[in-house]
């Protein structure tokens, strides 16, 4: 019989099952967050409590097997929150922790890499886009507030380029379709989360001004609306401004 361990959804929690799968010496079928399992006639499930003892310990075996661009590569695709993408890890996890690790940490091209080096690259095209499209508005005197509506849980990888770039405001990023986010105080990163949160829907000054601007450098002879689309989709046109 074969198992699903069934984990909190976090990261940490998911090393904690990778922790437990050798552990236990279980046979793998699956891992799914609570929140997203589904029962199976066909498997068992096993129920992960979060150890940060645990996760460090896995993170700690891939540093030394596959080194930073490998620990970065399996975070990314862990956020991307694709349908089995804990499988897809997991397969790379087996190779990477296996005796000649470190040689198959070496190929990018092997059939368990492929598939989350693809994965990673579309989450850090995000992960870009976000760092240009994102935009604050101001909710009160000294907080500021954006809200966004990611693909991937991205929210982990943008925040420390806002953190380096506005650190004298504080400020809120929130994923609207996850319900959570994060608060910057000027001094520490909070994650929050807020079940029944309503956003804001006002025009301060800082809409005022993307508008203005877009109107201004909107040439209308020149106008492409497929080039447009290409470079800013249609799924952040929500949250911007200058497109409302």
């Amino acid at each position: 019989m074969n198992f699903c361990f069934v984990y909190d959804g976090s990261f940490e929690g998911f090393l904690t099952a990778v922790f437990e799968a050798y552990r236990l010496k279980l046979p793998v079928r699956s891992f799914a967050a609570a929140a997203r399992y589904s029962p199976n006639l066909f498997e068992e499930h096993y129920s992960i409590e979060t150890s940060s003892e645990a996760a460090d310990r896995v993170w700690k075996r891939i540093a030394e097997q596959g080194g930073e661009f490998i620990g970065k590569m399996i975070f990314a695709s862990f956020l991307s929150e694709l349908p089995d993408v804990e499988r897809l890890i997991w397969e790379y996890l087996q190779k990477l922790f296996s005796e000649d690790g470190k040689t198959f940490a070496l190929n990018p091209i092997s059939a368990e890499a492929m598939p989350l080096i693809r994965i990673t690259n579309s989450v850090r095209r995000e992960r870009d886009r976000l760092h240009g499209f994102l935009r604050f508005q101001k909710l009160e005197e000294e907080l500021f507030f954006a809200g966004i509506e990611p693909e991937s849980h991205i929210i982990p990888l943008i925040t420390p380029h806002f953190v380096r770039r506005f650190p004298q405001f504080s400020w809120i990023i929130w994923d609207i379709n996850r319900k959570k986010g994060v608060f910057f105080d000027r001094k520490t990163v909070e994650e929050i989360t807020i079940d029944r949160f309503h956003l804001p829907r006002f025009e301060d000054d800082f809409c005022k001004m993307w508008k203005s601007y877009h109107q201004s450098a909107c040439i209308q002879e020149r106008k492409n609306p497929l080039l447009q689309r290409q470079m800013l989709p249609r799924r952040y046109w929500a949250q911007l401004p200058e497109k409302n």
